[in-house]
């Protein structure tokens, strides 16, 4: 789902290339919008959502003045860290608060992929998931499934040579080892 027709042609475009045309379906719109209509619908219409990648704007022209620790020619991870003055809050995100967005996309799917700045504050992403009592169970479309033990996130950097360009968090059946999360 995106605003932009350019946008999801380019996704179409992707899906060919790798053969999965037939398995994706493209939707122009507001996501926002659509979550909040699905949600309201009687449990008996919904179509289950199998796994949301959420890529929000990050916030618009204050992220681009955000600090940057890296210098050419050096390796250096601690964008990761969580020091207010370095670390990118998910209250940025746009256009709800990123732990908001994530909250409401749990509602339709425990699967999700987030796709966040380098310098994402990891304390707040890690956050977003339940203590491992209240989880004990996750809705998906009609289904619970049982969570066994503390549900986990999996976090994939995302480098251009030597620069930290942005992270990618995972969550439900997407984080290795949690795949009996998915719905038989």
């Amino acid at each position: 789902m995106d605003t932009s027709e350019t946008r999801l042609r380019l996704a179409r475009h992707n899906a060919v290339i790798y053969g999965v045309q037939d398995r994706i379906e493209f939707i122009l719109g507001d996501y926002v919008s659509f979550v909040n209509a699905y949600i309201s619908l009687p449990k008996r219409e919904h179509t289950a959502i199998d796994v949301v990648f959420l890529s929000p704007p990050w916030g618009g022209v204050e992220y681009s003045s955000s600090p940057q620790k890296q210098q050419p020619g050096k390796v250096d991870n601690t964008d990761l860290l969580p020091a207010d003055n370095l670390s990118y809050g998910l209250e940025r995100i746009k256009p709800l608060p990123g732990a908001d967005l994530f909250h409401l996309t749990r509602r339709i799917t425990p699967h999700i992929a987030y796709y966040l700045p380098r310098h994402i504050n990891l304390q707040q992403v890690s956050a977003l998931l339940p203590e491992a009592s209240e989880a004990d169970y996750l809705e998906h479309g009609s289904q619970k499934k049982r969570v066994e033990g503390e549900e986990k996130i999996e976090v994939q950097e995302a480098w251009i040579g030597n620069k930290l360009k942005a992270v990618t968090c995972y969550f439900g059946g997407l984080v290795e080892g949690q795949e009996h999360l998915f719905p038989s």
